[in-house]
């Protein structure tokens, strides 16, 4: 795929999708953008300063993607899925993390069937996949849907490896860990933005299990990358060389950020009577890391946390 192609974005508001704009707009790529029918402030913006993004309404979920949203597009990158850590899993939110992924991937693979000019899909999925209290696990490793996270993601990726079956299609998965940012998502509910030097950082449920962590401007680096490289499909782990510890990690974030380090914090058991089955976004421990980067000779931007807090706006170490 050449730098002059055109890309649909689905889910473009998060904090991948933002910097994924960034990312391709500077790299030569026209976006067409995907959204509801309210805009953010910064799309708005963005869309009125590049001539190279359109946006195109549409409500996700198991509302109709209609084809002529993809015409002329080279390749669709599907970012859409309500945040899993913002609301206690009730069965009510359940389907709503189950419809914005499934039925919203499902909408837009039927699109590309009927849009032969849709040459790759990258569809995020995440690290959960590989279950809990299992092994290292990299992309050859087994998948494991042995709790509600990971039969998610695993059924996410099996909607988004229909592209293959229903058109000419490459399709590749990213798994996603836990995402930095210095504009929101995980570190702003890990690190407080007030009294530092008074109030600690400290480890949750022991503090033991793996943080495999992923800078943001890293996702979209890689999608970025896949979305002009073909040797990019299947699926692909996007976490940092780094491996760490939910206490290794917090050492180093609170020397970032200038608070300071206590080393005992909640135990899984009262996290889990707090955030009911939520609680396995923090105490599971999912070791994972990345070798098809490598492979791949993907050019990191942030190997180390230091590098990333720094990134984020944390360089008081």
């Amino acid at each position: 795929m050449n730098s002059l192609s055109s890309i649909a974005l689905v889910g473009c508001t998060g904090l991948v999708g933002q910097a994924l704009c960034q990312h391709l707009l500077a790299s030569g790529h026209s976006l067409r953008l995907l959204v509801r029918s309210h805009k953010p402030e910064w799309l708005e913006e963005l869309e009125q300063s590049s001539a190279r993004l359109v946006c195109c309404q549409w409500d996700g979920g198991d509302a109709p993607l209609p084809p002529s949203h993809l015409e002329n597009c080279h390749a669709v990158v599907n970012l859409a899925g309500a945040p899993v850590a913002d609301a206690r899993w009730t069965p009510k939110r359940k389907h709503i993390l189950h419809t914005s992924r499934i039925e919203t991937t499902r909408s837009v693979v039927s699109a590309i069937a009927q849009s032969p000019g849709v040459q790759t899909l990258v569809n995020a999925s995440g690290i959960s996949v590989y279950g809990i209290d299992k092994p290292l696990a990299n992309e050859e490793s087994e998948t494991h849907g042995d709790h509600f996270l990971a039969e998610l993601a695993l059924e996410w990726e099996q909607e988004a490896f229909r592209a293959e079956q229903v058109s000419d299609c490459r399709v590749l998965a990213v798994r996603i860990g836990v995402v930095l940012s210095g504009k929101g998502g995980p570190l702003e509910k890990m690190i407080p933005p007030f009294l530092p030097g008074f109030v600690p950082l400290v480890p949750l449920a022991g503090g033991k299990q793996a943080m495999p962590w992923v800078h943001v401007d890293d996702v979209a680096g890689m999608i970025t990358a896949a979305l002009e490289n073909d040797n990019w499909s299947g699926v692909v782990n996007a976490v940092a060389p780094e491996h760490l510890s939910n206490a290794e990690f917090t050492k180093l974030a609170a020397a970032h950020s200038g608070h300071w380090y206590f080393p005992l914090g909640p135990p899984a058991w009262l996290l889990r009577f707090l955030l009911g089955e939520m609680s396995t976004i923090i105490t599971g421990d999912i070791p994972v890391e990345s070798t098809k980067t490598s492979e791949l000779g993907y050019d990191w931007q942030h190997k180390t946390l230091s590098s990333a807090l720094r990134a984020c706006g944390f360089d008081k170490a």
